[in-house]
């Protein structure tokens, strides 16, 4: 439907949501703008895939894209639950949750119910008026991993977790809920075990960039420090 609505005329958008409530309209419309800004390489990809990868260089725009998945996913399926793991506790909340294209700062207001820092927990408001959890993980205690079941991950920066494939193992070992649960990875590339064992599996999508693909939305002098790089380790 919203893909849809992002194709259509102010008038026709009005028609289709009219009888929608404030909460539904906010939800939509924070939806609309993220696909009317976002480039394709940003957004999820078509098909019956298991796992998305994107590996991108920094800048790229890849913690966006996870923030804005992770919550529309929630909103759109009631009672739902999205495990969102991180490097380390500090990136958790730093980036993933309260950074500046975290999760707090794409959730529309009207569908958050609460935030609970102390857990590492975002309730949401669904589409029919329930909640969905959002809840973070840090890839430094694999073990509490162990148990916890999950609709949907969000991985990032996997090729920086202490322990990558026992994070990865466990993660995947609770994503069992729902007809088609399914995991997302943003990375900067790192030829890590962990990503090598991704990228040659069947059911693995990837999506690949670098720095200058968003290089409108970066300050030029960011680009000057990159080129005085280039060719090094």
């Amino acid at each position: 439907m919203i893909e849809q609505l992002a194709t259509l005329s102010h008038d026709a958008i009005l028609s289709e949501l009219a009888g929608c409530d404030v909460p539904d309209l906010a939800a939509i419309a924070a939806r609309l703008e993220w696909l009317s800004k976002s480039r394709l390489a940003q957004r999820e990809p078509a098909g019956a895939w298991n796992i998305w990868l994107m590996q991108a260089g920094r800048g790229f725009g890849k913690t966006r894209p996870g923030a804005e998945e992770a919550w529309w996913y929630a909103y759109s399926n009631p009672q739902t639950r999205t495990h969102v793991i991180a490097p380390t506790h500090g990136d958790l909340r730093g980036v993933c949750i309260e950074g500046e294209s975290g999760l707090l700062a794409c959730i529309p207001h009207e569908i958050l119910l609460e935030y609970n820092s102390t857990l590492s927990e975002i309730r949401v408001r669904s589409r029919n008026g329930k909640p969905s959890l959002i809840k973070g993980f840090s890839a430094t205690e694999p073990d509490r991993l162990r148990g916890p079941q999950a609709h949907r991950i969000w991985g990032d920066e996997i090729a920086a977790w202490q322990y990558g494939v026992e994070t990865f193992d466990m993660a995947m070992l609770g994503l069992r809920l729902g007809e088609h649960p399914r995991a997302m990875f943003t990375t900067t590339p790192k030829p890590v075990e962990l990503v090598r064992n991704l990228t040659k599996r069947a059911d693995v999508v990837i999506t690949r960039g670098t720095t200058y693909d968003n290089r409108a939305n970066l300050a030029p002098s960011f680009f000057d420090q990159i080129k005085s790089l280039e060719g090094t380790r």
